[in-house]
């Protein structure tokens, strides 16, 4: 637990330190992750019996390596200087494709059908999912929507660990996570809209973003309730599924990139969807 708890703080520390930074160091430290959390993934599936096309992975990470050189302006589409906003995920998942049937024509006894689809899966569900932490940081209130979205997950984290143990009698899932508990699943919704709403008014007296209305934090709470625990239970289904206890060992006491981000990577393309359509597009037009 000593460990599960300094490693955390560390990693906290880390990742308050490279969203306050932003810009290129945010990119860089979004890129790394990408990559580490990738190769975990596939790293899972080997396990299970299954040869992910690496060289497709690779072509996906081009996703998470292209905001280092320039900046996204939505979720994979980033801005030249020359010729604008170019989506850079269709290209390249176009690339990858190609490249997965190429590999399962020319190496066909090596790969499979199966072996593509989960190939494209890793990037669609982390490459893609993982942009969306530059992209959110790039907007004009991004570290504080960013942190928003950390501190909800850990808000309903918390809350659904601790209710789960003191009051949870009635398991919700057991066949993906013996552990969760159908008290500490309501928790988690209450423990999100309680961080969210503790970090809004902090951010009001601090005259940080006065301009969001409080009830808001409370309903970006809420939803980072569920989709947290759809996260994180998601995450125990593939590793249930690949006969494993964590996709790594990089972080002591929490396991892979991939253990810690599980929620982090439904919780964040989430809050970017709502700042920029309820905050942006129709409440301040």
């Amino acid at each position: 637990m000593i460990k599960r708890v300094v490693s955390g703080l560390v990693l906290g520390a880390i990742a308050i330190g490279a969203i306050w930074a932003g810009g290129i160091y945010f990119a860089i430290a979004i890129a790394l992750f990408t990559v580490v959390a990738l190769f975990e993934l596939f790293g899972a599936l080997k396990k299970k019996g299954h040869t992910p096309i690496v060289g497709a992975g690779i072509i996906m990470l081009l996703v998470s390596v292209a905001p280092i050189v320039t900046e996204y302006t939505a979720p994979a589409i980033i801005r030249f200087r020359d010729i604008g906003n170019v989506n850079i995920f269709a290209p390249v998942m176009v690339a990858a494709i190609i490249y997965v049937l190429t590999a399962m024509v020319v190496k066909h006894k090596k790969y499979n059908l199966v072996d593509g689809a989960l190939t494209l899966f890793g990037g669609a569900y982390i490459v893609y999912f993982f942009s969306f932490f530059v992209t959110l940081r790039n907007l004009e209130a991004g570290a504080y929507m960013t942190l928003l979205a950390i501190i909800g997950c850990i808000g309903a984290d918390t809350a659904a660990f601790f209710i789960g143990c003191k009051f949870g009698k009635k398991k919700l899932i057991p066949e993906v996570s013996p552990n969760k508990t159908v008290a500490g699943s309501i928790a988690a919704f209450g423990g999100g809209i309680v961080a969210c709403l503790a970090f809004g008014l902090l951010l009001m007296a601090l005259d940080r973003f006065p301009q969001m209305p409080i009830y808001h934090y409370m309903i970006i709470g809420a939803i980072i309730g569920g989709v947290a625990q759809i996260g994180d239970l998601c995450a125990s289904a593939m590793k249930r599924y690949c006969g494993i206890k964590d996709f790594g060992k990089i972080i002591p006491g929490h396991g892979g990139i991939l253990d810690r981000f599980d929620a982090y990577l439904l919780a964040v393309p989430v809050v970017y969807y709502y700042y920029v359509f309820f905050m942006k597009f129709i409440l301040y037009r």
